[in-house]
């Protein structure tokens, strides 16, 4: 038997080899990058006539529908969701996230699990909430999208995104098409351009029947790319952040703890790994100390003081210096005390400082000043090392305040009389100290502030020798 189709097919064999592997090659790419769930419905129609001359007609369908190509996804640590991973202090719970991307052609279930566990240092205590089960929708554009400006790179109301044709799945009208709602992130691999990250916007799926082959619409929104072409085949999988809760133990010691983390695929038979994410314990490890200086005059009582040789000896605040000791006075002179608080290691919360006068020295009200959270400038390592003994630190006092208001987020908590019926040579300064502190009332408590690891405070006062 003779047919057209075969003579054309003859034709196009002698144009070339290379012509019939070409069409071989691109008909192969988009069968295989099909999204799963589409039905293909293929309809045969014989006509023909009786001996009469009537004309008939007949016709038989098949349908077959495309199956899910199950396939590992990319899976990242996300350091910029991740919660002060380096480092952390005993009793911290940590969201550990991770970015994962699908590589199917339609909606698969995913675990993230760390397998055998957490790898500990030595007297380290730490657990984790997994395995974690989620699902990443998947398809595969229909048609080709390219030029420059053709994707909706801002946050726009529905149908003023970008449209982009797909395969119908096997159930429409249900605003789910193969795991893929509105407002999911999805990332276009797209031909050109690279990776085009957007968010669904809105979904035409069909009012009808089974849409087969049919095609539908996604539109998307706040793409990360303007410019590019989406061929016919290209993947568009969902992208998903996925917490992974570790907990470090109240009581742990120093160290590390390593996530070895996979994430599997159902049927899948090679994970994707995300190996040697190390998180770093220390234990707190706030240095406080004191200095002084004579202010009336500035250096008659500070003649004597030391030589600054040793780590922490002095303090220079401003161009000013302040001495750990050595300093002299008489009655009547006024002093200006110090008080840093140094953070070598570990974030420390609820910062308060109490500092109770002494007999013989009288309070100069509203000379509370503070720096609430800034740096040391250890410069080689004069603040750690010693290397010249003084502790030079970055910033400037704030302006004096009044004693119940403090700023730079760092609240004076009050003198406190000490039950000693007005007798001022015994009161007690608190300052709740480091950023984000708050003064408490008259019935509560306030609440210390934040020094955030290798950052100091500095609370500033000054008295008068009766």
């Amino acid at each position: 038997m003779n047919t057209k189709e075969s003579n054309r097919v003859w034709h196009l064999a002698k144009a070339g080899m290379a012509v019939v592997m070409l069409i071989c090659a691109s008909q192969s790419a988009l069968a295989a990058a099909t999204a799963a769930n589409h039905i293909v419905r293929n309809t045969v129609t014989v006509d023909y006539q009786d001996l009469g001359g009537g004309a008939f007609s007949s016709s038989d369908t098949v349908d077959i529908t495309i199956d899910l190509i199950e396939a590992a996804p990319d899976a990242v640590l996300n350091g910029t969701l991740t919660d002060s991973l380096n480092p952390v202090s005993p009793g911290e719970v940590l969201n550990v996230v991770y970015t994962v991307t699908s590589n199917s052609n339609g909606e698969d279930n995913y675990t993230l699990d760390v397998g055998a566990g957490l790898t500990l240092g030595a007297g380290v205590l730490a657990t984790e909430n997994s395995p974690i089960t989620f699902d990443l929708g998947a398809t595969s554009a229909a048609a080709e999208i390219t030029g420059v400006g053709v994707f909706e790179t801002g946050d726009v109301a529905a149908d003023g995104g970008t449209d982009i044709s797909v395969p119908a799945d096997s159930v429409n009208a249900d605003g789910n098409l193969n795991g893929l709602i509105v407002g999911d992130i999805i990332v276009l691999d797209m031909s050109t351009g690279g990776d085009n990250v957007c968010t669904v916007n809105k979904i035409e799926d069909g009012t009808g029947g089974l849409e087969a082959n049919d095609v539908v619409i996604i539109e998307v929104d706040n793409c990360s790319l303007a410019d590019g072409t989406l061929a016919i085949g290209d993947q568009i999988g969902e992208r998903q952040d996925v917490t992974l809760v570790v907990t470090i133990g109240a009581g742990s010691a120093a160290g590390t703890v390593t996530v070895d983390m996979d994430v599997d695929f159902t049927g899948g038979a090679t994970p994707t790994e995300v190996d040697g994410t190390v998180i770093t314990v220390v234990l707190a490890d706030l240095q406080i100390y004191k200095y002084v200086r004579n202010i009336t005059p500035a250096t008659t009582g500070n003649a004597g003081g030391n030589a600054c040789t040793a780590a922490f000896d002095c303090l220079s605040v401003g161009g000013t210096t302040y001495f750990s000791s050595g300093v002299t006075a008489l009655p009547t002179e006024r002093l200006e005390y110090m008080v840093l608080l140094y953070n070598n290691a570990g974030d420390v919360q609820n910062v308060i400082v109490t500092d109770p006068f002494v007999i013989f020295t009288s309070y100069d009200a509203t000379s509370i000043q503070v720096i609430a959270d800034t740096t040391a400038l250890d410069g080689g390592g004069a603040c750690s090392a010693g290397a010249t003994g003084t502790c030079t630190v970055a910033g400037a006092l704030t302006a004096s305040n009044a004693d119940d208001t403090l700023a730079t987020g760092a609240d004076f908590g009050g003198i406190d009389d000490n039950g000693t019926g007005g007798d001022p040579s015994d009161d007690i300064i608190t300052v709740y100290a480091g950023h984000d502190g708050a003064s408490g009332t008259a019935s509560e408590t306030g609440t210390g502030g934040v020094i955030d690891t290798g950052k100091v405070s500095v609370v500033r006062y000054t008295v008068t020798i009766d």
